[in-house]
């Protein structure tokens, strides 16, 4: 079966920057509030919460949680739960916001919706609400002001489920404009695959590598794209796809430009010098292995079906019936020309064979007395 493997590495780039994110924590205080909220049409009510979750404290209590649940997004202002309360819920978990610095990832990989790869934290940090009594020194960072490209941030500011040997979800909310450009670890490295066999509807796509203390690691990737087969398949052949025949799956070839293998297996291999696939940029040379082949033309049918004639060994002797059976079989090779097919009589072949032998000075195979046997024993019988 026809697969298609297309790499290429993902450059990337790395920026030490002061950013607020939202890392996943369990917090089952306010998960019982948000479950309580939800137990009760989805408001907030705060007598109820003090009396059935605070053992009785008192309602400014209640009302104290359900404003730190609104500055978290977990409730709107009119206490209802929110998107992200309900996915707070399902998942188990929060988001708490944080500030810190950061070593942040990038890519402007073609292939990839998520830009920002992965970022690690490389100094202190704090609460967002504890922000006046954080130690964050921005002195270094103030001198160094950068720009990370606007359309990667503006497309990555949601939950992100960062890459790495473990796919941690997190938010980020804001990247300051503090920081500068580090140097990429020579550790660090990403290689992208698209792997798309022949009658698949869907290629796979994985990242795999390693990003700052990740493990080395390989993530399928869940990527909408036009990359199924018969695009990159186009994209590779070029020209010549006009000689793809899409009913059959099979690439019409001349015979003369096949090697022995090819004649005999009807399969070939065909390297890809750095190809360019549409707007999806230059991958890596790569082989595509054991494509199916057939005859351009009944010229070319002719010439691999005498060939293989030549050159099969019919495994027995051949009397009449086994001659015609073994013409039969290799005729079924080429179902297109079947009936135009001219074969030569069993006496023909054998001279044929005892010729080539001689002008290649090799014995005389096995074949040339499969077919000369039968031939020499009626015409002593006669």
């Amino acid at each position: 079966m026809t697969e298609i493997k297309l790499k290429r590495n993902v450059k990337m780039k790395c920026y030490d920057v002061l950013m607020d994110v939202g890392i996943q924590q369990e917090r089952p205080a306010y998960l019982a509030i948000l479950n309580s909220i939800k137990e009760t049409n989805g408001k907030g009510n705060p007598d109820y919460i003090a009396n059935k979750l605070l053992a009785g404290r008192p309602k400014e209590a209640a009302i104290n949680i359900l404003r730190r649940c609104l500055e978290l997004k977990l409730i709107d202002e009119n206490w209802i739960l929110t998107k992200d309360g309900e996915k707070a819920i399902e998942n188990n978990r929060i988001f708490i916001p944080e500030r810190g610095t950061y070593k942040l990832w990038i890519t402007d990989e073609l292939l990839l919706d998520q830009k920002i790869l992965h970022f690690e934290s490389i100094g202190n940090k704090a609460n967002i609400g504890d922000i006046e009594r954080s130690e964050i020194d921005l002195e270094e960072f103030d001198k160094l002001r950068i720009e990370i490209p606007l359309d990667i941030l503006e497309k990555n500011m949601d939950t992100l489920s960062l890459f790495g040997s473990v796919r941690k979800a997190v938010k980020i909310i804001e990247i300051h404009k503090y920081g500068h450009k580090a140097e990429l670890d020579s550790n660090n490295r990403l290689e992208i695959e698209i792997n798309v066999k022949v009658d698949s509807t869907k290629p796979t796509i994985s990242l795999s590598g390693k990003i700052g203390s990740s493990k080395e690691f390989m993530n399928i990737l869940d990527i909408t794209t036009i990359l199924i087969f018969e695009y990159i398949w186009k994209e590779l052949l070029g020209k010549e796809y006009t000689n793809w025949e899409l009913y059959c799956r099979k690439l019409k070839v001349n015979f003369e430009d096949l090697d022995e293998e090819g004649k005999r297996t009807f399969k070939i291999n065909r390297i890809f010098e750095k190809p360019r696939i549409g707007p999806y940029g230059v991958f890596d040379t790569t082989v595509v292995e054991n494509i199916s082949i057939k005859p351009i033309d009944f010229i070319n049918a002719q010439k691999w079906f005498r060939w293989l004639l030549n050159n099969t060994n019919p495994g027995k002797y051949c009397w009449t019936t086994n001659y015609e059976d073994f013409i039969g079989k290799i005729k079924q090779k080429f179902p297109d020309y079947n009936d135009k097919l001219v074969s030569p009589n069993q006496e023909t072949l054998a001279k044929i064979i005892k010729r080539d032998s001689f002008e290649k000075k090799k014995e005389l195979s096995h074949s040339y007395w499969y077919f000369q046997a039968p031939i020499d024993l009626m015409l002593g019988g006669e």
